[in-house]
């Protein structure tokens, strides 16, 4: 969530901050284990796949059981936590395009 939220922008606002004499409180990224890293780059590249219309669609099955197959994980495996991870961003996503477009109530 931390690259959706500031992408690779932080580094940047921080500097900015300082240079204006202000601050800014934006944690660091998290540390990634190898497993994780690993994860995360079937995760970006595979979202190169997704449909898109008037928002995102899901991840294809077809590219996460060809993703398997090509780099030896486990389909029931890898197919699992993309798909947690991508219903996340998607709802992410989601969120974010409703607040954008006027819709997202205060209360």
């Amino acid at each position: 969530m931390h690259q959706l939220k500031y992408g690779d922008s932080a580094d940047r606002i921080r500097k900015m901050a300082k240079r204006s004499g202000g601050s800014v409180s934006i944690p660091d990224p998290p540390q990634l284990t190898a497993w994780e890293a690993l994860l995360y780059t079937a995760f970006a590249e595979l979202s190169t796949d997704r449909q898109l219309g008037m928002a995102e669609g899901p991840i294809p099955w077809s590219s996460i059981r060809r993703y398997a197959h090509e780099y030896g994980f486990d389909l029931s495996d890898l197919s699992d936590i993309l798909r947690r991870v991508d219903g996340a961003y998607l709802r992410h996503q989601a969120a974010k395009l409703e607040k954008s477009s006027g819709r997202h109530k205060k209360q």
